[in-house]
């Protein structure tokens, strides 16, 4: 079986290294479909395919939704620089012995706003101002399934919708999602890979193509002390119009009731025509009993205006799953 794993795992990485790169840029009407959701994401620098084993692996990982015994809820808040909101739900439902289940729903409003010179009557040049209001709708559905001692598989469909003033901006498609994980417990590693956006074709003004991506890393946990404890994570992701990327993340959690992490998003600088992502970011948690508050912090770069903040909720109820 382990063979079985590593060889799939080498396949990936060999899909990461040959993916075709090209010049374009992700267009921003389907740029929200790369963001990573949830501020405990955020704040890792989105290297959470192999780390995250909660209701938001929905997003990274469906395979990690195998980890989630109770029922699981999942609310989401955030400011993109300084204009845009976005906003996530999604709830997670054990089912049977081996299958979990999950649902969200995402929201993105964006202003635009941009100038262009305009003539007037005095036969000179005036800047007028215009803003484009854009809204994006993305659902999901998906699902985790153990099938065997430490491995699950995991498969997830999204339809995103893109309505905008704009006539040459209106989008919609459904896109597949599927991922594998394999957790040693004993060694306290993780090893994850995803690929994403298959089918990737937005059907719409202008038909733009989403790029299919692939990543592959793995996560580690040590017990610092009888209070502490850390996470690492590292991982490699390639999409069709990017070249191949690095993401890293690591957190501290002292009582597992305060948490600190910082995180480092290769991708970010891949970019380009997408101005959300920021190459470091931090954030903080503070976990209760039944409920985690997770807060998470991109500051802006090259003088942009695109800092983010985002603010995740989690809780849990219900009894566990019978195993």
């Amino acid at each position: 079986m382990q063979i079985k794993i590593l060889l799939f795992f080498l396949l990936m990485l060999l899909l990461l290294v040959s993916l075709p790169s090209t010049a374009a840029d992700s267009y921003r009407p389907a740029a929200f479909i790369f963001e990573e959701i949830g501020a405990r994401s955020t704040g890792l620098g989105g290297a959470t395919t192999a780390l995250l084993d909660d209701v938001t692996s929905l997003y990274s990982n469906p395979a990690g939704l195998t980890g989630v015994d109770q029922y699981q809820t999942f609310f989401d808040l955030g400011n993109t620089h300084n204009r845009d909101l976005f906003g996530s739900f999604a709830l997670a439902i054990p089912f049977q012995r081996r299958t979990t289940v999950a649902i969200a729903y995402s929201g993105l409003k964006l202003d635009d706003r941009y100038s262009i010179p305009v003539l007037g009557n005095d036969n000179n040049y005036h800047t007028k101002q215009y803003i484009k209001s854009e809204m994006q709708d993305i659902a999901e559905i998906g699902f985790g399934r153990i099938i065997g001692r430490g491995l699950s598989i995991g498969a997830s469909a999204r339809y995103t919708k893109t309505a905008s003033t704009d006539p040459f901006a209106n989008y919609d498609g459904l896109f597949g999602n599927i991922g594998i994980r394999y957790n040693s417990a004993v060694k306290g590693m993780v090893f994850a890979a995803t690929v994403k956006n298959l089918g990737g074709k937005l059907k719409g003004s202008a038909d733009p193509d989403i790029p299919i991506s692939v990543s592959a890393g793995f996560s580690f946990g040590k017990l610092l002390s009888s209070i502490n404890y850390a996470n690492f994570a590292v991982e490699g992701i390639a999409t069709e119009k990017h070249d191949l990327a690095v993401r890293a993340g690591a957190e501290y959690w002292w009582a597992n009731y305060l948490g600190l992490r910082l995180g480092y998003d290769g991708l970010a600088r891949e970019k380009t025509g997408n101005s959300y992502g920021g190459t470091f970011r931090g954030g903080i948690s503070v976990n209760f009993r039944e409920m985690l508050i997770d807060l998470a912090a991109v500051p802006a770069r090259n003088g942009l205006r695109n800092s983010r903040l985002e603010a995740s909720i989690r809780m849990v109820f219900g009894e566990g799953r019978r195993r």
